[in-house]
């Protein structure tokens, strides 16, 4: 099967090449794109396309991002439930499904990919389990049977044409990369999140006169996450730098996915350990985009990005500060893990020995703790369970005041 790509670039990486970019430099990103009007429209692209984009890091990025691209072609088809057939397992995690298209009385295979086979099964016929249970025990037949005969009664109805999002390789193989509405999908893609994210950063450096650099970005074919460090540290005294950070996520697939977040780093400085800590929750609330959202509309919710960075700084320092006056930090050690030992989270599993290891080693200094975070973060490769110990680690900081 063709391996699909999980990049990261750091800070490091991107440092190597300091070269800045104009927002004219930008706009290949969505050279190709249904929106590329409405954009230079809507952001006056034309009075600022000679700008300089003050970010360092942004060029390697623009240009990495547009390199991968071309590894895959994105495909959506519109196809009604009866139409899509479960023809073939190809290992635990993975079928391929035929799509049967009557106009033409032409069908196409691809196999499914991430988490389509799961959404395949349970979004419409609410038969993952069950699904599961006849892949592994090897009733395949048993399973087609059901998925046929529920085809058969629904194939009248006008409710059950789903948009599949495929990916055509260089080979010419298709995948399922995941199931949408057909109803009201903008396909505001890596590309498109990406332009409209800098020029947002862009304008909003300007009115307030702060400035970022971009020091580290995750992404796949399918999804983006992005983070822009800005450059105002707070001193902890005897603990490290306190540095607010504005991550952008985006994945395609997903229905609210594309928001901006509120991050806090903290770099020790002792060893120059970095950890990165995030809320799930804040009162400011995160800028989230919709798919089915209209061009305008997503302008103006990054017009509200200067105040969304003020409030969510603000906030967030208030519960980070003051690390330095904690009588006991081995209780927190010991907080959180009980937080690892305790957690139901699938993915953790692999790596809970590990942790825990690292972990069960008295502290006497809250920079200690921070190191072990960041030691704890170096085990784990899987970006989306960073994501899950960067909210428990705020939520071990946070909650310092009541220990």
């Amino acid at each position: 099967m063709t391996k699909f790509y999980n990049d990261y670039l750091g800070f490091q990486e991107l440092s190597i090449d300091d070269t800045l970019i104009k927002v004219s430099d930008l706009v290949a990103l969505i050279e190709d794109s249904e929106f590329k009007d409405q954009l230079f429209k809507l952001f006056d692209i034309e009075s600022i396309k000679n700008d300089t984009l003050c970010i360092p890091g942004l060029k390697k990025i623009v240009d990495s991002i547009i390199t991968r691209d071309l590894e895959y072609e994105k495909v959506d088809v519109d196809c009604h439930i009866s139409d899509v057939s479960c023809v073939e397992m190809i290992d635990k995690n993975t079928v391929k499904l035929r799509f049967y298209f009557p106009d033409t009385d032409e069908y196409l295979e691809a196999n499914t990919a991430y988490s389509s086979k799961r959404d395949y099964f349970e979004s419409h016929y609410k038969l993952d389990r069950f699904a599961n249970f006849c892949i592994t025990q090897g009733h395949f037949d048993l399973l087609q049977e059901n998925i046929n005969y529920l085809n058969e009664k629904y194939q009248d109805s006008d409710s059950c044409t789903k948009k599949f999002r495929l990916l055509r390789d260089k080979c010419d193989d298709y995948f399922v990369r995941g199931i949408t509405s057909v109803k009201a999908y903008n396909d505001y893609n890596i590309r498109f999140s990406l332009f409209v994210s800098v020029i947002a950063i862009h304008n909003a450096m300007k009115r307030n006169n702060y400035t970022f650099k971009i020091t580290g970005c995750e992404y796949s074919e399918s999804f983006i996450r992005l983070y822009f460090q800005k450059n105002s540290p707070t001193i902890i005294p005897e603990i490290g730098e306190l540095n607010f950070v504005l991550e952008m996520s985006n994945d395609e697939i997903k229905r609210e996915a594309f928001k901006f977040s509120g991050l806090f780093t903290i770099e020790t400085f002792k060893k120059k350990t970095k950890v990165l800590l995030k809320p799930k929750n804040i009162k400011n609330k995160w800028i989230s985009i919709q798919h089915n959202f209209l061009p305008s509309t997503v302008t103006e919710q990054l017009e509200m990005l200067s105040d969304f960075i003020a409030n969510a700084e603000k906030e967030m320092k208030e519960d980070i500060l003051e690390l330095d006056k904690i009588e006991n930090p081995d209780y927190l050690r010991f907080f959180l893990l009980r937080k690892i030992e305790k957690s139901n989270n699938p993915q953790l599993g692999t790596y809970k020995k590990a942790i825990k290891e690292k972990l069960d080693t008295k502290i006497g200094r809250i920079s200690d703790l921070i190191i072990l975070m960041g030691k704890i973060d170096e085990i784990v490769l899987d970006f989306d369970l960073k994501e899950y110990l960067r909210y428990l680690f705020y939520d071990v900081l946070r909650d310092k005041k009541k220990k």
